[in-house]
């Protein structure tokens, strides 16, 4: 015996609706209802039950394609924005590396104590520069 099973995906769960015996009926019930805009997601579930040994086969035999394309589009802008975002990081490092080595070339010690001692010695100079000019001893 086969019945074919209608479920509908709302609110984050899977809920049957309807249940038929006629493949092409329900089937085509599905696809009337995948194309309406109520639901976010319709499966069709077909569920053989084997009299003789008492178990049941299930199967998907129809899935609606607005679940997907959503999965599919939100996977698709996801890649593009770890990608883009990757991007922006190498630029970054690489900017920031070149930042580093700048600093490490300006901050010569010797560079500052050769400007330390010309300030100074101009200093020295100007001080006794201005005695001599005044005549002060």
């Amino acid at each position: 015996m086969r019945s074919y099973e209608i479920h509908t995906f709302q609110a984050g769960k899977w809920q049957i609706d309807s249940v038929f015996d006629d493949r092409e009926l329900a089937l085509f019930e599905a696809g009337r209802m995948d194309e309406g805009r109520r639901y976010a997601g319709i499966r069709v579930v077909e569920e053989e039950f084997d009299e003789l040994t008492e178990k049941t086969k299930m199967r998907t035999i129809f899935r609606g394609s607005k679940v997907e394309k959503a999965n599919a589009t939100a996977l698709e802008k996801s890649k593009e924005t770890r990608h883009k975002a990757r991007a922006s990081h190498a630029k970054m490092s690489q900017q920031a590396e070149a930042a580093r080595a700048g600093k490490a070339r300006n901050t010569n010690p010797y560079l500052l104590i050769g400007l330390f001692a010309a300030i100074t010695l101009l200093g020295i100079g100007a001080v006794i520069g201005l005695r001599s000019l005044y005549g002060i001893m």
